[in-house]
């Protein structure tokens, strides 16, 4: 799987001139979950709040409903890992989850998969996630969410699900 990941970033590197940001569609494993992720290159640094709004504007592959990537499961964790291992990055990377009084994530899905460093997370005012790189293997870091990172991950669900999401909000605009 790996090797067919590298490979069709090298294909895309191609065509796109900011390989971060093609967007691939995590469609390989037994749980795959068929949503599309990107590393996104933020050239003069971005904090997690600016992150979190910029990624929920994106528009990539004419696709909506971008928002920064929720990491559930080791898979999932796994997908992403080589997403930015094949850009060969060695710093943080925003992703989106945060602290309000607990671990929570930016979809409201349930906090239940972690990947701390063994030394995270580490302490207070550090409110938003983010991975470390590749010294850290990509594990989890905490760090304040006015830190200026330089890149983040962003997630979108398949085009079937937002529509059907789209569609449930209809539904229940019309009972209202």
């Amino acid at each position: 799987m790996k090797k067919e990941l590298i490979i069709l970033l090298i294909l895309f590197s191609a065509f796109v001139t900011n390989l971060q940001a093609v967007p691939l569609e995590w469609s390989v494993g037994n749980d795959h979950n068929h949503h599309y992720y990107a590393v996104i290159n933020i050239g003069a640094g971005i904090d997690w709040n600016s992150a979190k709004t910029e990624a929920e504007g994106l528009t990539l592959l004419g696709l909506n409903g971008w928002h920064l990537a929720t990491i559930t499961s080791s898979s999932e964790s796994a997908f992403i890992t080589t997403l930015v291992a094949a850009l060969d990055l060695d710093e943080q990377i925003f992703v989106g989850g945060f602290l309000n009084g607990s671990w929570q994530w930016v979809t409201s899905e349930p906090w239940s998969y972690t990947n701390w460093h063994a030394t995270e997370p580490s302490g207070t005012g550090e409110d938003a996630l983010a991975l470390k790189g590749k010294t850290w293997g990509y594990q989890w870091n905490d760090t304040p969410k006015e830190n200026t990172l330089y890149w983040y991950v962003a997630e979108v669900p398949e085009p079937a699900t937002l529509l059907l999401l789209g569609l449930g909000g209809l539904m229940m605009r019309k009972r209202s």
